[in-house]
């Protein structure tokens, strides 16, 4: 084996962040332009995808439940085991941005400032279901029925969601671009098993 030196390994260095940088345009791209579901499909999976942050941040108590639930909902969809395809599930993230966009310009009006906490509460709301688009325009009252929705039981998911910065929309995108990659890894047979595929959020 040739004995590398410093400047070969830069130059190898320089054409891996350029080509991730172009690849990461046209993911981007690209996931920008897939349709979004249908509203009844998109609820239909949610209610799994609800039931992965259930599982992984509150059953097992992982910190960034978050994460897990959606490397989980990926994961299921790339094996077969959802009821739900892979493709559905990179498109329920692209929804998930279109439903966030939604709640944010109705409930807007009814709160004094828009700033974080505005984005955090709109990024978890779609886990309380379609009732999420029925709620009173003022941001008390938004609380008020969230809580109320989660009663008993699920009251934690109800205040994971009204106090929590979960990131859901992102960490979704992030998810659907890996299992993406995974799924073109097995189908190509000029992508080797053994090259790693990198988690943004690691």
């Amino acid at each position: 084996m040739k004995t590398l030196e410093l400047n070969d390994v830069e130059a190898i260095a320089k054409v891996m962040l350029v080509a991730n940088h172009e690849f990461n345009k046209a993911w981007d791209q690209w996931f920008e332009e897939q349709k979004i579901l249908p509203e009844d499909r998109f609820w239909d999976i949610c209610f799994f995808f609800f039931e992965e942050v259930w599982k992984f941040r509150f059953e097992y108590k992982r910190t960034d439940g978050v994460q897990d639930a959606c490397r989980e909902f990926m994961r299921k969809a790339f094996t077969g085991e959802a009821k739900y395809t892979l493709d559905e599930a990179i498109r329920f993230a692209k929804t998930y941005d279109y439903v966030n966009g939604k709640l944010e310009k109705r409930y807007a009006k009814g709160f004094p400032y828009i700033g974080d906490g505005f984005g955090d509460l709109m990024d978890s709301l779609p886990l309380m279901g379609k009732e999420c688009m029925k709620l009173p325009v003022d941001e008390d009252e938004i609380r008020k029925a969230v809580l109320a929705h989660f009663g008993g039981k699920m009251e934690k998911m109800g205040k994971f969601i009204v106090n929590g910065e979960n990131y859901i929309e992102m960490r979704l995108k992030e998810k659907a671009r890996q299992y993406w990659l995974v799924a073109l890894r097995q189908k190509r047979d000029d992508i080797s098993d053994d090259m790693d595929i990198p988690e943004e959020d690691d």
